[in-house]
């Protein structure tokens, strides 16, 4: 009798520690189902301020665990979730349209992706870059008096710049690396030229983040993650990053196209 007292004793208390009744919504636990139904009213009066919003399909979910099953049987079998590493924005990881929100809302360099060719101006967005060189199609004998030929190589240059581009010519390099003895036209182009002695690589991509010493070769480095190709054969209209993966493309030319490759070398 002794022994069947103390098993009913130990079931008993086993049955309160080990199977407690739980919150559904926030899993808390309560010693009894009277406590857990006085605790459930605090939810219902939330409820009307409360949401459990899917971040995919925008489904109003009932509580935060009806919610992460939806999630979990909806679309974790169909899409790879990706949450930006800077402000915790969530994305289908392969889409575009993540990739396009960290180059554009997190990459320092984004602004310098659109130099007009004629006047150098930086602009941040494609829209404003194509209504800018409008205006310089407007206006073609106003910028050509900010620019000339440089009598030499025939390069058109602005005429602020032709006294630095006609160093190349002169020979004049007076800025000398202390490191190898080469000597450069200017301060700009040896702070550079540095930076392959001292490894440094200050701009990062935002992406992948890999390490480069120049800024456009940031912006040229994106283009593999973008998936951008604006160098294309005008044979085949195969898509290239740069104008020397191109330009290589092109040498192969005569293996591959015959006849078509001096139309594809022009």
């Amino acid at each position: 009798m002794l022994c069947l007292i103390m098993y009913i004793e130990i079931f008993v208390y086993a049955m309160f520690v080990f199977v407690r009744p739980q919150c559904p919504v926030c899993y808390k636990i309560f010693a009894t189902q009277g406590n857990l139904k006085r605790h459930s009213y605090t939810h219902r009066s939330m409820k009307k301020f409360q949401k459990f919003i899917c971040s995919i399909c925008d489904l109003d979910s009932g509580s935060n665990s009806q919610l992460q099953e939806h999630i979990k049987q909806t679309h974790s079998k169909n899409i790879e979730m990706g949450k930006c590493p800077y402000c915790s924005k969530i994305f289908k990881t392969q889409h575009n349209s993540f990739k396009k929100h960290i180059w554009t809302q997190h990459n320092p360099n984004y602004k310098f992706n659109f130099i007009c060719s004629i006047c150098d101006k930086v602009m941040t967005y494609e829209s404003s870059y194509v209504k800018h060189i409008e205006t310089h199609n407007q206006e073609e004998p106003d910028y050509r008096k900010r620019r000339c030929v440089c009598e030499i190589c025939g390069k058109d240059i602005l005429k602020k710049n032709i006294r630095p581009h006609m160093k190349c010519h002169l020979g004049v390099k007076p800025h000398k690396c202390e490191h190898c003895g080469k000597s450069f036209i200017n301060q700009k182009i040896l702070r550079h030229h540095i930076r392959t002695h001292t490894k440094e690589k200050p701009h990062k991509c935002p992406v992948c983040f890999k390490g480069f010493t120049q800024p456009y070769t940031v912006t040229i480095h994106m283009r593999y993650h973008t998936g951008e190709r604006p160098f294309s054969c005008c044979v085949c209209n195969r898509g290239f990053v740069t104008r020397a993966e191109l330009k290589s493309h092109v040498c192969k030319g005569p293996q591959i196209f015959g006849n078509f490759a001096a139309i594809c070398n022009k």
